[in-house]
């Protein structure tokens, strides 16, 4: 494959009659300018030092930074005319095309060198697409090489690229930069864990796992929490079983607790006992999951689980209190209606005989203890049917967005139109009533996944 050879230009990259141009008593831009404005008489006597090393027949162009400093208190060291002086020798010595990126600023600001920097290494891989970058990791300030490496790591992918680095006695070696690229990748991790996209973090740690093992509990834990927020119980607690689990997890109390379907660390001393632990537990998961939707402002979301936990609520009191109904099944919805109605319609006249969310509810407040009562009171105040406010209500939010039976998005303004008191009020008043942690249960979940970061 053709290849691109990118460098930085030092004060060491050439020679005069086999010694280096000196830099101290700030002779050497002088002595370089002396020398490039006699190039033809002098240019037998000049060797190109450590370059050569990069420039094989694969090398298509070299594009090589120079400084050309306009603060006269700082440019003795500059490499511009030692840079026009080795474009010269490599067309004549290697008929290689070089240009000189010319940069006029403070080669020792890390900003400075990025915003110049950045532009034209876009336009260089743009020009060359096909080709092969190598970027010679000697010369120039230790910022111009960070800034360069940085920018090659983020503008490509590994295929793409290599640094190298040779010194004036020719000793060649490829460099990796394994460990730089470790932290990079791990503080991008951590990005994703702090935006609670579990999926996106694990993907990132295996990719670095695959070059430098990590601790298997960080992975391990990042994996959980990516099931645990899309409801995969199961799929956890089998996942806990295999005797490759690390130590830390295995001891994990808050772990344990959710794979034993319990709630770790939370007085329900005061809940309804309503329900038997298992419906506790999913409904506290469903609520914290619309807990923290709610929380990232995340509205369609949001109303959709809230939507769910609503069912939840309801549909668990129905089956925990009854056991002759399983109401995933048609047949037992059937029963469940036929043997309720009467009793319903004494206290909702208008109540259809019709299977869905207002039948439960009102099964639910009519039958269930008087605290429960005081959350399915709040969860009545906004349905459409159980409100008597027909044409207002979050349960027709929810089945105006994607996730339901249409395509529109659900905003804070359509919520306030609805129930201005819904996001800051009358919800959290729910989830207090249901005993959820004043910290989301997934924001405790992190302090434990970014203490495992910060152990690598």
């Amino acid at each position: 494959m053709k290849t691109v050879l990118i460098s930085n230009i030092g004060n060491r990259n050439i020679k005069y009659k086999g010694e280096e141009i000196p830099v101290k008593e700030k002779q050497f831009k002088t002595l370089t300018k002396y020398y490039w404005n006699d190039i033809d008489n002098l240019i037998e006597n000049i060797s190109i030092e450590i370059l050569p090393n990069h420039i094989n027949e694969n090398v298509e162009k070299i594009y090589l930074f120079v400084t050309n400093q306009k603060d006269e208190k700082f440019n003795h060291q500059d490499t511009l005319y030692e840079g026009l002086i080795i474009q010269k020798k490599i067309k004549q010595d290697y008929q290689i095309d070089v240009e000189l990126l010319e940069f006029e600023g403070n080669p020792s600001d890390e900003n400075e060198i990025s915003e110049v920097f950045s532009n034209h290494l876009k336009r260089i891989i743009g020009t060359h697409n096909n080709h092969f970058f190598v970027f010679n990791d000697a010369g120039g300030t230790t910022q111009m090489k960070i800034v360069i490496k940085n920018l090659l790591q983020y503008y490509l992918s590994e295929d793409k690229y290599q640094i190298v680095y040779s010194n004036q006695s020719d000793e060649t070696r490829i460099v990796n930069r394994i460990y730089n690229k470790k932290y990079i990748l791990l503080k991008t991790a951590i990005q994703f864990i702090k935006s609670y996209n579990y999926t996106g973090a694990e993907v990132i740690l295996k990719e670095i796992d695959s070059e430098i093992n990590l601790n298997p509990a960080l992975i391990q834990y990042v994996n959980i929490a990516a099931l645990r927020i899309n409801f995969e119980l199961l799929s956890v607690k089998k996942f806990l079983k295999q005797s490759s689990i690390a130590k830390t997890i295995r001891k994990n109390q808050l772990l344990q607790a959710y794979a034993q379907q319990k709630i770790a660390n939370i007085d329900y001393i005061g809940f309804p006992n309503d329900y038997k632990e298992k419906s506790r537990n999913d409904i506290f998961e469903i609520a914290s999951i619309c807990q923290l939707y709610f929380k990232n402002k995340n509205y369609t979301l949001g109303v959709a689980t809230y939507y769910r936990l609503c069912e939840e609520i309801c549909q668990n009191f129905v089956e925990d209190n009854n056991k002759n109904y399983d109401l995933s099944k048609i047949g037992d919805r059937e029963k469940f209606i036929a043997n309720c109605y009467e009793i319903i319609s004494q206290h909702y006249p208008n109540m259809q005989a019709k299977y869905g969310l207002p039948f439960q509810m009102a099964y639910t407040y009519i039958h269930c203890s008087e605290e429960l009562k005081k959350v399915i009171k709040e969860l009545m105040s906004t349905n459409s049917i159980m409100s008597g406010m027909r044409n207002k209500g979050i349960d027709l939010l929810r089945n105006k967005c994607f996730l339901a039976h249409k395509n529109e998005p659900v905003t804070l303004e359509k919520i306030d139109a609805v129930d201005p008191s819904f996001v800051e009020m009358r919800l959290p008043s729910i989830f207090k009533l249901l005993k959820l942690p004043d910290t989301n249960i997934y924001d405790t979940i992190n302090e434990d996944i970014i203490k495992l970061f910060m152990q690598e």
